[in-house]
């Protein structure tokens, strides 16, 4: 088996797309407006790690730091693109300084 297979790379990210775009959604529709994005890529990103991490204990599974690195992108460019996207669609209510009220 290659060290960098770029398909299997590509499932990992696209898997962890998919999670960490669920976890924003999930934390999106509760309400906690600050904390969406950064509580969905720290515990999709943890996730992803531990995940590698277990892989070392299963028989005839290797445990890849890239594949870690790369859940972890997968997680945070989901977010990323989501949160935009959901800012986009409700601007804040807040002012900003230059305005007048």
């Amino acid at each position: 088996m290659p060290i960098f297979s770029l398909s299997d790379k590509l499932a990992h990210f696209l898997e962890f797309a998919l999670f960490g775009s669920l976890l924003f959604l999930t934390f999106a529709s509760a309400g906690w407006r600050p904390w969406d994005a950064p509580l969905a890529i720290i515990l999709g990103g943890i996730y992803g790690t531990t995940d590698e991490m277990h892989q070392f204990f299963v028989p005839g599974r290797v445990a890849d730091p890239m594949d870690a690195l790369v859940n972890w992108a997968g997680v945070f460019v989901a977010v990323l693109i989501l949160a935009y996207i959901d800012r986009r669609m409700h601007p804040s209510p807040v002012p900003k300084l230059n305005e007048k009220a």
